[in-house]
């Protein structure tokens, strides 16, 4: 294990999930660099999906009394209460540093941020753009959001579902916990960075940390190999696509540009394959293929297949899928827009088009696959420049400098007085609720056969690891309201 020349930091990553999307991802990838760099890393997280993952999750614990009325009110997450005890967890009180990722997704009472922030220094990286607006991850191009919400014009855009508009209300409340918090924030590209010097959160630090990825594990991989593995044409000409969460049928995701796209070359290129990465199920044309993995490696080597990589999203932070392409090996074709170009070298990476402009993303891709030196030259450069500029230990030893700085401007350069290392480690919380979550099915199984089986439910509910989650309100919501009530009903 690498040690850190300036001493090991406690760091604790606070998230939605342990497994979902883009900000999982990058949290896990810092968390496995920072400790593989000597630190003690731990994640909390709202809903821990992942029996694999070193996450633990603490329970949001809502109140289901008021749920209706802020549900109807537009307040979504106002009901939870958990999060306002996170000051309390031994896993806080033993950290020096705290970093966010995405503070919304239904486990974390936004005023909790108050009193959280107060405790221990926050850093907090914004990974799109709905800490700033009245509810949506991306305003596009509605100015609301500089000014104050309200009279919103248009609620279906992805962000918290809201029955009614309150965005002006929930605009104003985010900036009164702001105005009462102590943050330093983070974004990933320039493009995000000026969004936030507009913003609410214009009243702290804002730095800038590129994401990062594994570069050795995105790296490029044996084409022809990686072709027949996916039964792919060696010669043919394949274009890839993400269709992860949808992305053909999702508006910001660029559905429409890529398909209009694709017909121009499909008409030039005959013989083209669209490998659409992440599909499943039929793909409804013979030059249309699926391949869907949650495997890194295997992902990388399903881009070393591609040709080209075309990402026309309309709406990006910082994507770590044209980050991923690059450093493969495959140039990317994208619109101008977010922080797609902090990432693609226009001319040397791939080519940066106008946005919503399909022709000229059909162009683009064109010319790659028509000049065969053109094509090799920017895959060249595509991995070199990915690999200088896009590892995940370049991004970690950048937050660990900001965590430093953040400690010491808090604590004045002294360790907080309250600082309580867990008496229990962090690992064997995990490796409890891993024996949680791989018991939800034989939970299941009891459930329904209470009555017949009544003795082997007393010896489940009789198990150390139950017993442990239940004092330490650590078993997920679903077992730990199933075991009180099966206990009730047992007396």
């Amino acid at each position: 294990m690498k040690s850190d020349p300036e001493g090991a930091l406690s760091i604790l990553h606070l998230n939605a999930y342990d497994a979902h999307g883009g900000a999982e991802r990058l949290a896990g990838e810092l968390l496995r660099a920072q400790c593989a760099a000597g630190h003690r890393v731990e994640m909390l997280v709202g809903k821990k999906c992942d029996s694999s993952s070193p996450a633990l999750s603490f329970d949001p614990d809502p109140d289901l009394a008021q749920l209706p009325r802020l549900r109807a009110a537009g307040l979504p997450d106002y009901e939870m209460r958990g999060s306002h005890r996170l000051v309390e967890h031994p896993l806080v009180r033993g950290c020096q540093v705290i970093h966010i990722h995405n503070l919304y997704g239904g486990y974390f009472n936004p005023f909790s941020l108050v009193a959280l922030s107060q405790f221990r220094p926050v850093v907090w990286s914004m990974h799109d753009m709905q800490a700033i607006t009245g509810y949506c991850s991306h305003a596009l191009d509605c100015p609301k959001w500089k000014t104050g919400c309200g009279n919103c014009p248009d609620l279906t855009r992805p962000g918290p579902h809201l029955a009614v508009d309150s965005t002006a209300r929930l605009w104003s409340d985010k900036q009164a916990i702001y105005r009462n918090s102590r943050l330093w924030i983070v974004g990933a590209s320039t493009w995000i960075v000026d969004q936030l010097e507009q913003s609410l959160l214009a009243i702290h630090p804002i730095s800038r940390i590129p994401n990062g990825i594994n570069t050795r594990i995105f790296s490029p991989r044996n084409r022809s190999e990686s072709r027949k593995k996916l039964g792919l044409p060696e010669s043919a000409p394949v274009v890839g696509g993400l269709a992860r969460s949808g992305a053909l049928a999702h508006p910001w995701k660029g559905g429409k540009q890529a398909l209009d796209a694709l017909a121009i070359l499909r008409r030039r290129f005959p013989d083209l394959i669209y490998l659409n990465l992440g599909g499943e199920g039929d793909p409804g044309a013979d030059w249309i293929r699926h391949a869907a993995t949650d495997s890194q490696e295997e992902m990388a080597g399903w881009l070393s297949a591609v040709d080209v990589l075309l990402y026309p999203s309309i709406a990006d932070t910082a994507p770590l899928a044209v980050m991923e392409a690059l450093s493969c090996g495959v140039p990317v074709v994208a619109f101008r827009l977010g922080g797609i170009p902090d990432q693609v070298r226009d001319g040397e990476t791939g080519f940066l088009c106008e946005p919503s402009d399909a022709r000229a993303l059909a162009h683009g891709v064109a010319r790659l696959l028509e000049d065969a030196a053109l094509l090799q030259r920017f895959r060249d450069e595509a991995r070199n420049d990915a690999a200088g500029r896009f590892d995940i230990a370049l991004s970690s030893a950048a937050y660990l400098d900001l965590y430093r700085a953040c400690a010491a401007d808090f604590f004045g350069g002294e360790q907080p007085a309250n600082l309580q290392p867990p008496e229990v480690s962090a690992s064997e919380w995990v490796r409890l609720q891993n024996g949680m979550l791989q018991a939800k099915e034989k939970m299941k199984q009891l459930r329904a056969g209470r009555k017949r089986d009544r003795e082997q439910v007393r010896k489940f509910l009789g198990l150390p690891w139950i017993k442990a989650g239940m004092s330490l309100r650590l078993l997920p919501r679903e077992i730990r309201k199933w075991a009180e009530k099966t206990m009730r009903d047992a007396d």
